[in-house]
């Protein structure tokens, strides 16, 4: 089970924002968005992937990209109803802008999902 894929398309019906793997072209982007990204973790021996994931909050300012991600994190609780979902915790929520000084924040989670 790909758990990017898994967070995508569950935070695309539960977020108030839509969520893709990359970046939307500049002509498709929404004014908020989230993008999810794994930027580690393993798979266990006992047939559980712990991930870790980056879910990136963009929006026009740094005060909606903080709403955003806080509204993330609080959706991560609910993500452990998800039948192949083991656990999720917040790792950390951090201010992350982009080299063009976007506004953007960053929910980090451990997702333990089975495979």
């Amino acid at each position: 089970m790909d758990v990017e894929a898994l967070l995508i398309a569950w935070l695309s019906v539960h977020a108030p924002v839509p969520a893709f793997g990359d970046v939307p072209a500049d002509e498709d982007k929404p004014e908020s968005f989230l993008t999810v990204e794994r930027t580690g973790g393993a798979v266990g021996k006992d047939g559980i992937d712990r991930a870790t994931v980056a879910v990136q909050c963009w929006a026009a300012s740094n005060a909606a990209a903080a709403r955003l991600a806080y509204d993330a994190a609080s959706l991560a609780e609910s993500l452990e109803g998800e039948a192949r979902v083991a656990g999720c915790t917040v790792n950390s929520v951090h201010k992350h802008p982009t080299e063009k000084k976007e506004p953007r924040y960053q929910v980090v989670l451990d997702v333990a999902a089975y495979i």
